[in-house]
């Protein structure tokens, strides 16, 4: 599924609200839906909330959450599974309907279209800004604290009349991972069952051979001859994922290893990382950075995300400059055929996308939300006027973020003091016969300040 237009007639800030999310004209993918979007605008324009509608839309009125109100009306969004599309309509809270263009369902069939359609994909995988990051709760073995919230009585009639509810919400449990509203350890569990069945297999496969040397049955001159048939039989699910994510923890200094490093069950619960050529950091001693790349790429690498929606709210935290100038297109070839929702504050993350998969919220004059266009005339790749990849850091934000200094009001101020001097030396070079110390104590302060502003002065 992705998503190519939104239209907002009343909620919230939004009033007769329209962005259209496909490519623009004389692009190779003309009229498609786009890859990827980036929503910036300032606290309080709607980032947020455009997450959250469409995490509503994707979940095709299976979930509901507080996001979900009856204040949301006249909400429309275009959409396409393949070459199908989807009219859906929100409506006091409620999907009221979604419609098939192109072909009549009623909606026992269009959910037989939908798990037919996901059959091996995930629908999508939802991580807010305040991601869970606390491994008390994501290696904790209690059960599941949170369901997902059944559906509303008008829609639940409907599919009981149908009898498909139980199974329908069972599949679509199973394939939204949502890091807010889905119990951690649970959703983690999911992720990592692969590796960490491997784990218990290879445990079980050491102990038992070593046993066997023990007790004679096995020759010690064997057992390097028995190991590599075991890994040759059973191929190691971690080596992809270390591979992966240490394009990106290499730059921390860190790296997980491919090749088995574990000696008894507490081994077993989750990834385990290491300094570079050293040896190994505790999950709870992880730095914020690490832990933020490994919890939102290890499920784009781990699920399989070919028809996925992911959504993301302020991918910055925690990272260095560095890592957000990369972060991006690091996630989206890990992913490289689902749709990505991206809402940022950074000037950094926002220079990842081009000018048409950014939209830019902002109020207008007499206080009306508004999308800030970067082309004029015809929406056309041609009469795009900004290209944020093309930007100095400063003119992005001036230009896009709309910040009117260039810097910090203590600059100003030194700025000031800057002039000040060069007239005064100015000044004293014109009149011939200057004080030569004090024109190089002056020429040196001179200097001093234009190396704090980042001037680049030449000798005079």
């Amino acid at each position: 599924m992705k998503i190519s237009k939104i239209e907002i007639i009343d909620y919230n800030q939004f009033k007769n609200f329209t962005v259209d999310l496909t490519y623009p004209k004389g692009h190779a993918k003309e009229g498609l839906p786009l890859d990827k979007v980036c929503f910036i605008g300032q606290s309080g324009t709607g980032k947020t909330t455009l997450l959250n509608l469409i995490r509503a839309i994707v979940s095709h009125g299976l979930i509901e959450k507080s996001y979900m109100n009856e204040n949301m009306r006249d909400i429309l969004v275009e959409s396409y599974f393949d070459n199908l599309k989807q009219l859906s309509k929100i409506d006091k809270g409620n999907i009221q309907n979604t419609l098939f263009s192109d072909m009549q369902m009623d909606w026992q069939q269009r959910f037989q279209y939908l798990l037919s359609y996901y059959s091996e994909s995930n629908v999508s995988i939802i991580f807010p800004a305040e991601i869970n990051t606390d491994f008390n709760s994501i290696l904790s073995d209690e059960k599941e604290k949170k369901e997902i919230i059944p559906l509303k009585n008008q829609q639940k009639e409907v599919f009981l009349s149908n009898k498909i509810e139980i199974d329908v919400e069972k599949e679509f449990k199973n394939k939204i991972f949502d890091f807010e509203i889905n119990n951690v350890k649970t959703i983690w569990d999911l992720i990592l069952e692969d590796i960490q069945k491997y784990k218990v297999a290879n445990l079980s496969f050491r102990s038992d051979i070593t046993n066997k040397v023990q007790s004679g049955e096995l020759a010690p001159e064997n057992l390097i001859l028995e190991l590599n048939k075991w890994n040759e039989q059973n191929p190691n699910p971690l080596k992809d994922l270390a591979e992966k994510l240490n394009l990106i923890l290499n730059k921390f200094n860190l790296e997980i290893k491919a090749e088995p490093d574990f000696k008894s069950a507490e081994d077993l619960k989750f990834i385990k990382v290491y300094q570079k050529n050293g040896g190994e950091i505790p999950n709870n001693y992880w730095s914020t950075g690490t832990k933020q790349l490994i919890l939102t790429a290890t499920p784009l690498i781990k699920l399989n995300t070919d028809k996925s929606i992911v959504l993301i709210d302020e991918p910055e935290r925690s990272f260095y400059p560095d890592i957000q100038q990369e972060i991006i297109n690091f996630y989206t070839k890990l992913a490289p055929n689902a749709q990505f929702f991206i809402a940022t504050h950074s000037p950094i993350i926002a220079s990842s996308f081009e000018p048409w998969e950014i939209v830019e919220l902002k109020f207008s004059e007499n206080g009306d939300l508004v999308q800030d266009l970067y082309f004029k005339g015809e929406r056309h790749v041609e009469n795009y006027f900004i290209q944020p990849q093309y930007l100095r850091w400063d003119s992005i934000l001036n230009k896009i973020f709309d910040l009117e200094h260039d810097g910090n009001p203590a600059r100003k101020l030194k700025l000031s003091e800057l002039s000040e001097k060069g007239l005064k030396l100015k000044q004293l070079k014109e009149q011939g016969n200057a004080n030569p110390e004090l024109m190089k104590k002056l020429w040196e302060e001179y200097k001093g300040i234009a190396e704090l502003l980042d001037w680049k002065i030449e000798m005079q």
